[in-house]
């Protein structure tokens, strides 16, 4: 699997629903982990998932539009990020593994 962005088309991540205004699910996320080094580390991972998979900034509109894929669909898309993670060399198979699980 390449590195490469792929373009993120309306089907690709359903659009979020007009009742959804709040929580911003990633800031409850984040604020939910005691360890500041922690909060960190997922929010740059966050970052980094929509970006490499999806050529987005991850905001709470992209996170809850990807909660809202179905949960096969949903795991495709971290098993391909795992596989780019791979093929650029980002860590080691158990860094990265952690990272996904």
């Amino acid at each position: 699997m390449s590195g490469k962005i792929n373009q993120v088309l309306s089907d690709t991540l359903p659009p979020v629903v007009s009742w959804w205004t709040k929580p911003d699910v990633l800031a409850t996320m984040l604020a939910q982990k005691r360890s500041a080094s922690t909060r960190q580390a997922y929010e740059k991972d966050m970052k980094y998932f929509f970006a490499t998979m999806f050529g987005v900034e991850a905001n709470a509109e992209w996170v809850v539009r990807f909660l809202f894929l179905p949960q096969t669909q949903a795991f495709g898309w971290v098993v391909r990020y795992k596989s780019v993670m791979i093929d650029q060399k980002s860590g080691s198979e158990s860094f990265i593994q952690s990272r996904s699980d």
